[in-house]
């Protein structure tokens, strides 16, 4: 199997099972009439006190054991941010291995900008 293809199958496992695990948690959100201390109305407001900075990865992690449907959603939204991330890293790997000086510089740019992205800027911002 060549790279591309296995890159093509990556970001469509990524993307399915991302839309699967926020499938799940809606239906458990509607079987259950909310996701633990949440209900529905206060879910689906407008004006809801649910954001995702209430959602850490350990916090969602408990919630999946626990079988929360809004934990389920915030999983598949972590899975549906990490597929093109694992893609860079792969890309990344493949430039270093065949030895593409440009590409390799470019694609750690990219990668450097989606980790500052999602590490550094939401600390610069709820600071």
């Amino acid at each position: 199997m060549d790279f591309e293809k296995a890159l093509e199958i990556i970001l469509r496992a990524g993307a399915l099972a991302s839309a699967a695990m926020i499938g799940v948690g809606l239906v458990l959100i509607y079987a259950f009439h909310g996701s633990g201390n949440y209900t529905i109305s206060q879910i689906a407001s407008p004006t809801s006190p649910i954001n995702s900075s209430q959602f850490p990865v350990w916090r969602v992690l408990r919630g999946v054991v626990a079988i929360h449907g809004l934990d389920y959603i915030y999983l598949g939204l972590i899975m549906l941010i990490a597929t093109p991330l694992v893609a860079v890293v792969l890309n990344l790997a493949n430039f270093v291995t065949n030895k593409n000086a440009i590409y390799t510089a470019v694609v750690a740019i990219v990668l450097l900008n989606m980790l500052f992205s999602l590490f550094v800027l939401p600390l610069l911002v709820g600071a």
